[in-house]
């Protein structure tokens, strides 16, 4: 009897050392899916996912950026920049010998060919010739023709002739007297290497020299 009784405190005490090892061992927990075939995750609120960015973000250039400019710019230049001006604005004047700024008018000091005019209003004794290794961008002409009482009031075809080929033509109607004439402002210029025929229609022409070596 009292074997069986020792017998019986054993297995209860093995009982017990198995009970408290189970509970002492964890286990993974597993949640079933409800949907079989979709995605375990259940995403309940806010849906879409927010994407707003707050604060600084660190951003590594990839390939070519373009950037787009709000407004009118402010540039500033160094101090000692020398701009480049695509027209007179920018050419020196040179000298009243040598003018790199050039206002020629048809004019009878000169022999009546195309003569400079001074910075006095003057008009230069000798023709206008284009210096070797130039050339003359012409910015505006002035046409002028009087056809008579025949031409008032119908169009006139006034050209302008190099070696006499066209280079440059405008139409305008004359006035009650046939007077025609015509103030043409050229805003990419006319680059010419001999001076217009004289002749034609031009009463004065303006524009600067470039050298050919530029």
């Amino acid at each position: 009897m009292k074997r069986f009784k020792k017998h019986l405190i054993l297995a209860a005490v093995l009982a017990g050392l198995a009970i408290a090892g189970t509970m002492m061992n964890p286990h993974p927990a597993s949640a079933g899916n409800p949907v079989p075939g979709s995605s375990p995750v259940n995403i309940v609120s806010p849906v879409p996912l927010p994407t707003t960015v707050s604060g600084p973000v660190a951003a590594t250039q990839s390939g070519t950026w373009n950037v787009g400019v709000n407004g009118t710019p402010t540039v500033n230049l160094a101090a000692g920049t020398v701009v480049s001006l695509p027209t007179h604005l920018g050419v020196p004047p040179g000298s009243a010998s040598a003018p790199n700024i050039v206002n020629i008018a048809i004019g009878t000091s000169c022999g009546h060919q195309f003569c400079q005019i001074n910075p006095d209003g003057t008009s230069s004794t000798t023709a206008f010739v284009i210096p070797p290794k130039h050339f003359l961008v012409v910015t505006d002409i002035m046409f002028a023709l009087s056809g008579g009482g025949e031409s008032a009031n119908l169009p006139q075809h006034l050209v302008l002739t190099v070696g006499g080929n066209q280079v440059y033509d405008v139409f305008v109607v004359a006035d009650s007297q046939g007077l025609a004439s015509a103030n043409v402002h050229l805003t990419s210029g006319l680059l010419l290497s001999t001076l217009p025929d004289v002749g034609t229609p031009v009463g004065q022409m303006q524009g600067y020299l470039v050298s050919q070596t530029q």
